[in-house]
């Protein structure tokens, strides 16, 4: 693999966003939750392998060959959650270190994470990208009040019944009264969590992102440059308001991204390393141009 070949890394222009920092690279930190997934989890591969071979971190090796510092918390299906740390322009001193296993949609996990690039990194412009499945604005759901009861019960007013689910070739409908059960997470209006859809379970939800970014940036870790959604439907206003605190730039798509296990990254980044020095929004339309 190419090392970079100058001693001085490319930068992004933070000045807006991490004022009195010192601040001479990038680092490029990815959430990978792809352990609901078998697809995901082993793209383009056929079978399993190990963390180290897959096609996501051997783009991500690319990406630190270009000068810029690799942080990356990727879940599997049916094995561990590895942190994979890789330091500008030394792909092969690249460190994969288990983390057992992380519930990836809890807002704690994703803070977590960002802390730990930041302690790694402390000098570098922080940029972050989301992978996995996506769902447009997802709703918070308090598992602890979901019973089985208001799940299959409706009350309108004075009318009340139960609704009975029903999938067939035609798709899934709920039986006898029209109308949506106080079941949200598995409306079969939510493309994101249609019975049809190869994830188990929903992601992050909009509220558990946008709370993880403000506790991270409250413990000190710097305001991402960028937020780059590589997951479908993630370009609804809901969604990118809930983030816009968070981040100077979000690059989101309106309809389906098909998942690409990091091929365009080394694109983006190669972008930046001849340019030397880029601007938060010109990185953020290279992500977007090069998906």
């Amino acid at each position: 693999m190419r090392k970079a070949t100058t001693s001085k890394l490319p930068t992004l222009d933070v000045s807006a966003t991490q004022r009195g920092s010192r601040v001479d690279s990038v680092v490029f930190a990815v959430y990978a939750p792809l352990g609901t997934d078998e697809i995901l989890s082993i793209y383009p591969a056929t079978r399993q392998q190990p963390v180290a071979r897959q096609a996501l971190v051997k783009a991500l090796q690319r990406v630190a060959d270009q000068g810029v510092n690799v942080s990356a918390l990727i879940d599997l299906f049916e094995d561990d959650t590895y942190l994979v740390e890789i330091p500008a322009g030394q792909s092969r001193q690249m460190s994969i270190t288990s983390a057992w296993k992380q519930d990836m949609s809890a807002p704690q996990a994703l803070a977590g994470f960002l802390r730990r690039t930041h302690q790694r990194f402390p000098c570098s412009a922080l940029v972050l990208a989301l992978e996995g499945h996506g769902g447009g604005f997802v709703p918070d759901i308090d598992y602890a009040r979901l019973t089985r009861s208001n799940a299959t019960h409706w009350t309108s007013g004075a009318k009340s019944g139960v609704v009975r689910w029903i999938k067939s070739d035609q798709g899934t409908r709920f039986e006898p009264e029209a109308g949506s059960p106080a079941l949200p997470m598995t409306s079969p209006e939510l493309p994101m969590t249609s019975p049809e859809l190869p994830s188990t379970r929903p992601p992050m939800s909009s509220w558990a992102l946008g709370a993880a970014l403000r506790s991270a940036i409250r413990s000190g870790v710097p305001r991402p440059a960028v937020i780059h959604f590589n997951n479908c439907f993630n370009a609804s206003f809901e969604h990118l308001h809930t983030v816009a605190p968070y981040a100077a730039y979000a690059t989101g798509y309106a309809n389906y991204d098909f998942y690409t296990a990091g091929q365009a990254y080394p694109r983006v980044f190669q972008q930046l390393r001849a340019a030397g020095t880029a601007s938060a929004q010109q990185l953020a339309q290279w992500f977007a141009a090069a998906n």
